[in-house]
């Protein structure tokens, strides 16, 4: 046997196969009979004829289902992170018009639940019509994991979330007045399954779990900076060479400034 080519481990080729098929049968599996409770709920709601019980119901059908495709995604992504099996696909991406998108959706969600919070963006200045390659997807999907959790723990006040260019990154913050926790906590949040014990607030913990290997797939970084009864903000970077930088305002503007508290208040 040639010792430059050493013969394949079957062991782990069949491991590995194995793992693929579960994981494309248990999307299948899952997602097949909730898009169809999905679609007969709308076939419901069609023909209720403005009946707002029904109407109410076939909307929490509808929410549940979603609820249980969205965690079959989390299991999903979670599994191919921990196998490496999660590929990114940079392309284009409009940095500002992805940040309003994320405030139109969110807002939307806040007046539908009626919570009296405010909401607040916050984009870097410096820069005009910035594009980065960068995952779209991912990179929408570490947001939202973040927002969201800002979101379930925050009851009023404000949450706000934004970004800032700093030499060949993106420095971005999510910052709410939530219930926050203790600083025993803080380095617990990013494990697998690690939740709130209140019931109340639900969840597997894997969100933000998912979010820090998408950002160190990314070659980020991501640290939380939280006190209990005050609020939270969750900071996470992307090294990224935006473009169609404007002039710069001093010599100072591509310096690397590292985001702390002090700056965001």
């Amino acid at each position: 046997m040639d010792s430059n080519n050493p013969m394949p481990n079957f062991r782990e080729l069949e491991q590995n196969s194995l793992e693929k098929a579960f994981l494309k049968n248990l999307n299948h599996e899952l997602r097949t009979p909730m898009n169809a409770i999905i679609g007969f709920a709308n076939l419901i709601q069609n023909h209720c004829h403005g009946d707002k019980e029904i109407a109410e119901l076939v909307e929490a059908m509808n929410f549940s289902c979603f609820q249980l495709l969205n965690l079959v995604n989390d299991l999903v992504d979670l599994s191919k992170l921990e196998t490496n099996k999660l590929h990114l696909h940079p392309v284009k991406c409009d940095l500002n018009e992805l940040m309003e998108s994320l405030y139109i959706d969110y807002q939307k969600q806040l007046d539908k639940d009626n919570k009296p919070i405010e909401l607040l963006i916050y984009k870097d200045d410096c820069y005009r019509d910035i594009f980065i390659d960068i995952d779209r997807a991912r990179f929408t999907q570490i947001w939202k994991y973040i927002i969201d959790n800002a979101m379930k723990f925050t009851h009023i006040g404000k949450i706000e979330f934004g970004y800032m260019i700093r030499g060949r990154g993106v420095h971005c913050y999510v910052k709410d007045t939530g219930i926050g926790m203790p600083q025993s906590s803080v380095k617990m949040v990013f494990e697998q399954f690690v939740r709130n014990s209140n019931c109340e607030y639900g969840g597997l913990g894997i969100g933000l779990t998912i979010a820090r290997k998408l950002i160190e797939l990314m070659e980020g970084h991501i640290w939380i900076d939280s006190e209990q009864g005050k609020g939270t903000i969750v900071y996470f970077t992307v090294p990224v060479e935006p473009e169609n930088k404007k002039k710069k305002k001093d010599e100072l503007i591509d310096k690397l400034i590292i985001i702390d508290q002090k700056q965001l208040q």
